[in-house]
This record gives C-alpha cells, sequence and structure tokens, in this order.
C-alpha cells in the first residue's frame, strides 16, 4: 500500500492518487468538505500521524498560508518515510500571484529551501537550524523545468511586468 498525503487539496484531488488500487490517499482541508478524509489546521502540530507513514506529500498552494512554514517542513519530514518525497508548489515573493492573495502569509524564493537541502550553504552554515534534510529532485517556474534553483534574468524581467504567475515548483526527496 502507498500512502499519500495531500494537504490544502480542496476538492482539486490528484488523479495520480484519488481512487487509485493499492494507494491510500488522505487529503486536508480546513474545512470538511465533500471528499476531505483529515479536516483540520494545518497551524495545530502535531499531525496525527505516526513517523515515516507517508510514501508521497502533496504540498500545492497551500504552505504560504500557514503561520510558520519551517515548522510545516519539519512535520513533513517527520511524516514521510525515508527516501519518500514532496511535491510543493509556492508563490515567489515578488510575483502577482503572491501580491494579489490576500490569504498568502509568505513568499519564497529558491533560497527560502536551503536551510533544509543537504549540502546547501545555508544549511552548511547553519546546520543546527533544522535537522530536517531533503535533497531537490527538481525545481522549476511556472512548470518551466530548470537546471539550477536560480531565477533566470527573463523570468525576473517577466515578473516585474506581471507577465507570469511567479510559482515555483519543488519535488524534494527526504534523506
Amino acid at each position: 500500500m502507498i500512502n499519500v498525503l495531500h494537504l490544502g487539496s480542496g476538492q482539486k484531488f490528484d488523479d495520480r492518487f484519488y481512487q487509485q488500487p493499492n494507494i491510500r490517499y488522505i487529503t486536508n482541508d480546513l474545512a470538511a468538505l465533500a471528499g476531505i478524509t483529515w479536516p483540520a489546521d494545518l497551524n495545530k502540530f502535531s499531525w496525527p500521524f505516526p513517523d515515516s507513514y507517508f510514501d508521497r506529500v502533496l504540498a500545492i498552494d497551500i504552505i504560504e498560508h500557514l503561520d510558520n512554514p519551517k515548522l510545516v517542513f519539519e512535520e513533513i519530514h517527520r511524516l514521510l518515510k525515508k527516501s519518500g518525497e514532496v511535491e510543493i508548489q509556492v508563490p515567489h515573493f515578488g510575483s502577482l500571484a503572491h501580491a494579489s492573495d490576500m490569504t498568502h502569509r509568505h513568499g519564497f524564493t529558491p533560497l527560502s529551501f536551503g536551510f533544509f537541502l543537504d549540502g546547501h550553504p545555508y544549511c552548511k552554515a547553519q546546520p543546527w537550524y533544522t535537522s530536517a534534510r531533503f535533497q531537490c529532485i527538481s525545481f522549476a517556474l511556472d512548470d518551466a523545468e530548470q537546471t539550477s534553483m536560480s531565477i533566470p534574468i527573463e523570468w525576473r524581467t517577466a515578473m516585474l511586468h506581471h507577465q507570469v504567475v511567479g510559482n515555483l515548483q519543488l519535488r524534494l526527496r527526504k534523506l
């Protein structure tokens, strides 16, 4: 059985996992909407699952709404099995997506994740900040795969002119 946790899913269920055989797909939202299997406030820790329970966690368009992203990442790390993966989408801090939604509490840059990435200069400089460690499997800007976790100049220019939405997508593997 593969265990998947979809944080802040609302009623946007992921067809890769939803109603698939041999997949336990746990959906979350603050509201007890139809199809939500775990209605809960993600700002309240710890979440009611055992350590190393999930093979995959989906955190699409949710982390920016929560009080403490560091604690969220540490909780995701706790819940993932070794080599488990988390898929993340968050708004870039300077994007229209971040600035126009009043419910967004945080915006991000690729550097925002450095404290969690094994070998990253932030992680090396302050290893005591968190013990949660991940490896970056992929990084994309508005679904365009990037070869590094930097922001290309043309993307920054387009963002300044509100020509792109400005989302960062990452896939991280628990170490």
